[in-house]
């Protein structure tokens, strides 16, 4: 696995290391207040996003719940490179009131892998701790949509947006 990635800026293991740590944190909030996911799951999203950010390749992610095709709650995480802003939001205060019940849990990774050879391509999702299907994203019920935490580390970022 490589250690940094060059844009105009460099991410260290460090700084996507720490942006995952914020994405676990809520992620056991989550499971504390609505029994999803599972820590071995949590293991394997924080692996996942290390290595597509690490190389580039992360773009946004959603991790909630869906019911009849639509989402009921979701937090949604979406990358940022280059010049950010210094803010580092503590993680949590993750909805305990969502309507969960009957809803299923999903997530959606919206990643990006033009810039690479086919065969670094090939490398980094043969890395990745899960193979995830293609699919189709669920649409937004008649929740609401807030971005509501920044998490910054060196030269990236995630802005966590919450529905419910």
């Amino acid at each position: 696995m490589t250690n940094s990635y060059t844009r105009s800026s460099t991410l260290t293991i460090i700084n996507a290391k720490h942006l995952a740590s914020r994405v676990a944190s809520d992620l056991r909030q989550v499971r504390l207040f609505h029994g999803f996911p599972s820590d071995d799951k949590i293991l394997e999203y924080i692996q996942e996003l290390v290595i597509l950010m690490l190389n580039g390749c992360f773009k946004s992610v959603k991790y909630g719940f869906r019911k009849n095709g639509f989402w009921v709650f979701f937090l949604e995480y979406k990358a940022q490179f280059g010049k950010i802003e210094s803010v580092d939001d503590d993680s949590g205060d993750v909805s305990s009131t969502a309507k969960t019940n009957e809803a299923e849990w999903t997530s959606f990774l919206t990643a990006s892998y033009s810039h690479l050879s086919p065969q670094r391509q090939k490398e980094i999702k043969e890395s990745l701790p899960f193979q995830r299907d293609s699919g189709v994203e669920s649409k937004l019920g008649l929740g609401k949509l807030s971005n509501d935490k920044f998490y910054s580390s060196g030269s990236g970022a995630i802005q966590r947006s919450s529905y419910n």
